[in-house]
């Protein structure tokens, strides 16, 4: 074996120990950086000068959909408490945008008028909702205000943690991942599944809401074969928050 072979032998066995120590999921480790060298202006061979130990923490970006009633909150929960992660709510960012100084504030008072605003000058979400409610063309016009914005705030969040380099995975929950696009901006995406007549029981206890309006809610969203067509996980959530865990546990694992 020539120093070349050693040299590169002993950094392959060190980086392998470094490997078992660090003990995160996305750890990678690389590269070698050899150049050539001479001796008494004789090649020598080969030699390792130096070797560049990177800790390659590539945060991974997971979508978590389904239908309302699915139980997304309750596992976000779990992989909140149980992994070095970043959990964002689409409908949290929603919020974020439209108020005051944020980038939807005044499109959406321009829109619908200062009688949307509450006292203090915030929006306020029923009076939107009463303004929005019985005009189809004057939703899609909120929505094209509202959906930039928030993906481009999800973006931006994302850029940031990458570029800090401290969390394992990002987690972006919402209802319309897949119809609004963000399959090209996740890594995966998970479809939490839970059978109807599950979800129908949780809205009634859970939300008071009435079979009526639980109904509309579940027309106006995807087909449970687009969910699954769409995603690279589906996760069984229609039974016990312990089975549904033990899934994403050997998901991540597996990641």
């Amino acid at each position: 074996m020539g120093v070349y072979d050693e040299n590169i032998e002993f950094l392959r066995q060190v980086c392998a120990l470094a490997a078992q120590t660090v003990q995160r999921p996305n750890a990678c480790i690389w590269h070698f950086v050899c150049i050539p060298r001479r001796v008494h202006s004789k090649p020598l061979s080969f030699m390792v000068v130096s070797a560049t130990l990177i800790w390659g923490f590539t945060m991974k970006v997971i979508g978590i959909t389904g239908g309302v009633g699915s139980g997304k909150s309750a596992l976000l929960s779990f992989v909140k408490e149980n992994y070095n992660c970043r959990v964002i709510l689409a409908d949290e960012a929603a919020h974020q945008v439209k108020e005051p100084g944020g980038p939807c504030y005044d499109a959406l008072v321009a829109l619908l008028s200062p009688d949307i605003l509450n006292e203090d000058g915030r929006i306020d979400r029923n009076k939107m909702a009463a303004e929005i409610f019985q005009s189809k063309e004057l939703l899609e016009k909120v929505n094209d205000i509202i959906h930039p914005a928030v993906r481009q705030l999800i973006l931006d969040e994302i850029a940031r943690e990458r570029a800090e380099g401290k969390k394992d995975f990002l987690f972006l929950e919402a209802a319309l991942l897949i119809e609004k696009g963000y399959l090209e901006i996740v890594d995966e995406m998970w479809y939490i599944y839970a059978d109807e007549q599950v979800r129908r029981r949780r809205l009634k206890e859970k939300r008071g809401y009435s079979d009526e309006k639980i109904t509309a809610i579940f027309r106006s969203q995807l087909k449970e074969e687009e969910y699954r067509r769409h995603c690279k996980l589906v996760i069984n959530n229609s039974e016990s928050l312990e089975s549904a865990c033990r899934e994403i546990e050997e998901r991540i694992r597996a990641i």
